[in-house]
């Protein structure tokens, strides 16, 4: 659901900074500007400028984990397993359709996750394990499954590290098609690498 129309723009200004400049270079009085607001405006919706970062993640990441969610409850119901590849396909195909899709509506979230990535190390982890739960335990059941000789920490490492791989892959993908406008298409083979290489990495035995 949409917001204020002032909140709404700066949530837009704030993201697509975030993913040109980075969290720690992009000041509130940048954001404030960028959304033609007064010097006030970010304070007076969000109270300083972690709130804001924290927003700007959120309101993305709701709708993408709807999705992951619905395939991995339909899995679950029919209670069978899922292969490396179908895991690493819930990780790498939502986001991939989101930035790269029609119009490229998450083009800039993408790359603000990138450059949250880089810049505040578990911020993200964190994130995810105290508002998707669900979602995070359903996921590394299911790699258990599909690898049952790694233990739940191990599981739980390879996840982080699967998703820090599609993320900043896929916002080097985003630059790389950034002026194409049949972006998705065009870049479908990097994609299917990338899923290829994640499902490796998340049910490979340990050395």
């Amino acid at each position: 659901m949409s917001g204020p129309p002032g909140r709404d723009r700066l949530l837009d200004a704030a993201e697509k900074l975030f993913a040109e400049q980075g969290v720690e270079a992009t000041s509130a009085r940048a954001i404030n500007a960028a959304a033609d607001l007064s010097p006030a405006a970010l304070h007076y919706h969000f109270g300083n400028k972690e709130k804001i970062v924290e927003e700007v993640l959120h309101r993305r990441a709701t709708v993408l984990n709807q999705r992951r969610t619905a395939v991995l409850e339909a899995v679950r119901r029919k209670e069978r397993t899922i292969d490396a590849v179908g895991l690493a396909e819930v990780i790498v195909q939502p986001l991939a359709d989101f930035a790269l899709g029609e119009g490229k509506p998450g083009h800039s979230y993408v790359r603000f996750l990138s450059r949250l990535f880089a810049e505040r190390p578990g911020v993200i982890v964190q994130f995810l394990d105290e508002n998707f739960p669900e979602i995070v335990r359903m996921f590394d059941d299911l790699v258990q499954g599909a690898a049952p000789s790694l233990s739940m920490d191990e599981v739980r490492i390879r996840r982080i590290i699967a998703g820090e791989t599609a993320i900043h892959s896929l916002a080097h993908i985003c630059l790389l098609f950034e002026k194409e406008p049949d972006a998705r298409t065009r870049a479908e083979p990097l994609i299917g690498s990338l899923i290829a290489f994640i499902a490796g990495g998340l049910v490979a035995p340990l050395a």
